[in-house]
């Protein structure tokens, strides 16, 4: 499943900044919400196969803050420090700039809110459902970000990281859902999806109500239970290996050929039905591949790296120094090769994240685990 994800990774890369040889797989959001739905594939598998017993709750919460906040912090520190240089010998403050702009309109209590959520993560999804009221400083409800200033969420050194806040919901009530008989869980699937239709159809048909709001995007995360149910019932079958790749493959191609297929309305659902249905298969198949776990491990710190690279990027092409060279070419050198040097500077960034923080943490997460672990540690957790 690693190739899998590590394919998810690039497409948000390419939603941020440029296609790749003229690819763009399955699009940012979708990309997105199917990481969504293979957390909840691995929270249920975990839950079910490796913590068990008195303690289980505890041991598994602070075995996903171990893999999410080492990374996180290493990368926001060191977002904070490049922004504070370029601030101090350069111009522009780069994520810092709302901050340099807008300290004085917040209030304290809105300073204190966007400190917090940028150090613990937590909130980080509601920046788009907000808005700085004027001339107050305080934070109030917005139906539609984009027409607010400043807006909210540019405030976050990792602004991807909402998705991550919207993880951390899940696994607060994963040890809850995973135990669910299956008629509660498509009850809750049916709820959440119905939810969405009803913020549709009262005009909330657009980001963040469609992307970033938590009742409706759960929806994923049960579909990702419902996925490992099927493990579940095929995991100690033997199955047909040829079977198993052309499934594999299938999965695959639906997702780097996705902009290809004809566009209609049920293509998005459509797309998330066949991963729901044959993620279970590709885990089987891919679950002792070496190489195929080393991507999937590349997915997380080039998530949380590749947009800040994307705005190192282009100020780079766009800085006084570079123009004098390259002329009218700015334009042309971010529109074609951005993705394609985002994903390698990403990629580059990501290996040391793993080597430097967190192969070193994984030590210490694993002890965790083990301490109450029912079977062997299932590969890719």
């Amino acid at each position: 499943m690693g190739f899998l994800r590590f394919i998810l990774a690039v497409s948000v890369i390419i939603a941020h900044a440029s296609p790749i040889a003229g690819l763009r797989f399955v699009g940012g959001s979708i990309a997105v919400e199917t990481f969504f739905m293979i957390s909840g594939f691995y929270m249920a598998l975990i839950l079910t196969e490796k913590y068990v017993g008195k303690g289980r709750y505890q041991a598994f919460l602070q075995s996903r803050l171990l893999r999410l906040f080492p990374a996180y912090w290493v990368v926001a520190i060191f977002i904070v420090l490049i922004s504070v240089l370029h601030s101090t010998f350069l111009e522009g403050g780069l994520v810092l700039q709302s901050w340099m702009q807008n300290w004085n309109v917040l209030n304290i209590f809105s300073k204190i809110f966007l400190i917090f959520t940028n150090i613990f993560i937590v909130g980080q999804d509601w920046g788009t459902f907000l808005q700085v009221h004027q001339p107050d400083g305080y934070l109030t409800l917005a139906l539609d970000y984009t027409k607010t200033e400043p807006q909210v969420h540019t405030f976050l050194l990792i602004p991807p990281a909402w998705s991550l806040s919207v993880e951390l919901l899940f696994y607060m009530i994963a040890p809850l859902l995973v135990s669910r008989n299956l008629l509660t869980i498509v009850l809750m699937m049916f709820a959440s999806l119905i939810l969405r239709l009803g913020l549709y159809s009262v005009g909330l048909d657009h980001d963040p109500w469609t992307y970033r709001f938590f009742p409706t995007e759960l929806l994923f995360f049960l579909g990702g239970i419902i996925s490992y149910r099927i493990y579940a019932k095929f995991k100690n079958h033997i199955l047909d290996p040829g079977k198993l790749l052309l499934i594999m493959l299938f999965a695959q191609a639906f997702t780097l050929g996705y902009q290809f297929i004809p566009e209609t309305v049920f293509k998005q659902w459509i797309y998330y039905a066949v991963l729901l249905v044959s993620l279970p298969f590709v885990f089987i198949y891919t679950k002792k591949s070496k190489f195929d776990r080393l991507l999937g491990e590349l997915s997380y710190p080039i998530y949380i790296v590749h947009l800040f690279v994307v705005v190192l990027i282009g100020r780079i092409v766009y800085s006084t120094a570079l123009k004098t060279v390259v002329q009218n070419r700015q334009e042309l050198i971010l529109e074609n090769f951005s993705g394609i040097i985002t994903l390698f500077v990403s990629t580059l960034l990501a290996i040391l994240l793993i080597k430097l923080v967190m192969e070193p943490v994984e030590g210490y997460r694993q002890s965790i685990a083990k301490k109450l672990t029912q079977t062997k540690p299932a590969s890719e957790l």
